[in-house]
């Protein structure tokens, strides 16, 4: 193995010492026989682990060729705007790399410039950063997405949908999304309109479950932008309105009957979702609570509760029996004033499955007041009528005695017992 004279390392570590980018030099074979304390920084190496070592075993597989091919070559100069090299640790390191080849009394060798690509290195690392981010909310949230090409090949689809229509990936892998439709009529709709306007938004759709069931959904679908030559991407977020559909359809059915009574109720007369969507409420909900009908149509009935635990709570109770009575709740109006109410409820059922609630909601808020107030009132008197110094008592229309104070017990020697088997004429 050739190597650098005691002199030639003296001249090479007073000039390389001092460069801001890392200098290596290079037999030619491509065995490190120099680098400055720069490179050693920018690898975390040490000089004595590498010295010896080729430079090969520094590079990525896919970047040794083309550098190799010049180190042993007899080339003058080259320049690699991109190579990256392999740390012992972490990941790898964006390079510029300039190659010069010269010769010394021992052979030919190679001068390495190397320019760490700060500027680029950082915009990979965003990227990684961004990609990891996005795969993660992909595959965790709680909507609907996948992505297809134009003709139907499903390229990605995250766990919450593969649970909707109940495959898993590898059963997924096997079919296209013209599989999954129920009429593929509905599926050419759809892509005739992206290509008409580059996206669609809650297009209706009916989609088969592995077991068969029919899934009704919205499909809001845009058309990515690709690289030329790359086939059409299409990223698209479905919505479960299966339910929905359902409580509609059952509502429809008894319409004549029940809109009548649901909309001339003195008390908030409600339907919603499985998941508590308010889809259904009449003219008391709205000067009950403040929104208009409108507003509160577009609302989650767990909005309206003050705590939030007193939602888990009643639904806990509606899953468990199936229906509520007089269940006492705290509610916010759209003012924020706190009322005091009482449910009434019962589950609204499809073949023995839950797919929704209708109930009704009474305001106590006044009755409660006065409840409070009748029993503030009450401690006001037992107290003035137990510490009164005065003969006390209360007699029903019998003449029975019903309450007697302390005074009126002192005065008359008896104890509270035996008095309450009297009536007031015995004490005459």
């Amino acid at each position: 193995m050739s190597s650098l004279s005691t002199t030639h390392k003296a001249n090479l570590e007073a000039l390389c010492n001092h460069l801001p980018d890392g200098v290596v030099i290079l037999d030619s074979v491509g065995r490190i026989l120099y680098t400055n304390r720069v490179f050693l920084q920018m690898l975390g190496h040490k000089t004595e682990k590498i010295i010896g070592e080729s430079f090969r075993d520094l590079l990525l597989p896919e970047d040794e060729g083309p550098l190799f091919e010049f180190i042993g070559g007899q080339g003058d100069s080259k320049t690699f705007p991109e190579i990256r090299l392999s740390p012992p640790k972490g990941p790898a390191i964006i390079c510029e790399i300039i190659l010069r080849g010269f010769n010394t009394d021992t052979g030919r060798h190679i001068a390495i410039f190397i320019k760490k690509d700060t500027e680029r290195q950082g915009l990979r690392n965003a990227l990684a950063e961004c990609e990891t981010k996005f795969k993660t909310f992909f595959q965790s949230a709680a909507v609907y997405v996948y992505f297809t090409t134009e003709d139907g090949k499903i390229v990605d689809i995250n766990d919450a949908a593969l649970r909707l229509l109940g495959y898993n990936r590898e059963e997924l892998s096997a079919l296209t999304a013209l599989d999954l439709y129920v009429d593929p009529r509905e599926r050419e709709y759809c892509v005739e309109k992206i290509k008409q306007r580059g996206f669609v938004q809650d297009c209706p759709i009916h989609l088969r479950h592995k077991d068969g069931k029919i899934l009704s959904c919205l499909d809001s679908t845009v058309l990515m932008e690709q690289k030329e030559g790359q086939p059409a991407l299409y990223q698209g977020i479905l919505r479960d309105i299966t339910a929905q559909e359902q409580l509609q359809n059952a509502l429809a059915e008894s319409e004549a009957e029940y809109r009548g009574f649901f909309e001339s109720a003195p008390v908030f007369a409600y339907l919603t979702s499985r998941d508590g969507n308010l889809l259904e409420t009449n003219e008391a909900g709205s000067r009950l609570f403040g929104y208009s009908t409108q507003e509160l149509r577009r609302m989650n009935v767990a909005t309206l509760y003050k705590d939030p635990d007193d939602r888990r709570l009643f639904s806990e109770k509606m899953r468990k029996n199936g229906s509520v009575v007089d269940y006492p709740v705290r509610l916010k109006r759209k003012d924020g004033r706190i009322i005091s109410c009482r449910i009434t409820a019962s589950a609204k059922k499809i073949s023995g499955e839950i797919i929704g609630y209708q109930g009704f909601i009474r305001d106590v808020t006044e009755q409660e007041r006065l409840q409070n107030a009748l029993i503030e009132n009450e401690k006001k008197f037992r107290g003035f009528f137990e510490n009164s110094a005065v003969f006390a008592y209360i007699t029903d229309k019998s003449r029975n005695i019903i309450d007697i104070n302390s005074a009126a017990l002192k005065l008359l020697g008896y104890s509270r017992e035996e008095i309450s088997e009297l009536k007031a004429a015995d004490l005459y």
